[in-house]
């Protein structure tokens, strides 16, 4: 009995210190270029860079919302209006190329985000 109360104890804590995190996330990083430019690698790698982008836009979102900063750095989201949809290498490489596009505006201003934010406390 008495060791099922510290665990419970020892979990609320866990849980205590998780909810009162007052820092933003941590930035991941950018997907590497495969090895081979065949369509399974295209492929996957156009997946990860889809969920870069996507990590990115919600790390400036919430951070944004979060620090409540009029100074806050502006960004763009991405558009996918432009993607092609056929699942050819060329069609893979020039989602890539927008994908990378991208990223090389909007990762330097989750840097600059992440630098400037990150010991704040709210």
């Amino acid at each position: 009995m008495k060791i099922q109360k510290i665990i419970l104890l020892s979990r609320l804590i866990s849980l205590l210190l998780i909810i009162s995190c007052t820092t933003i996330a941590s930035l991941i990083d950018e997907p590497t270029l495969p090895k081979t430019e065949s369509l399974k690698e295209l492929s996957t790698y156009e997946a990860k860079l889809s969920d870069y982008i996507m990590y990115l836009q919600v790390f400036l979102t919430r951070t944004q919302k979060k620090v409540k900063d009029p100074n806050y750095p502006k960004f763009t989201y991405f558009n996918p209006a432009e993607l092609k949809s056929e699942h050819t290498v060329e069609d893979l490489k020039f989602n890539i190329k927008l994908f990378q596009d991208y990223i090389t505006i909007t990762k330097p201003i989750a840097q600059d985000v992440y630098r400037r934010y990150s010991k704040l406390k709210n």
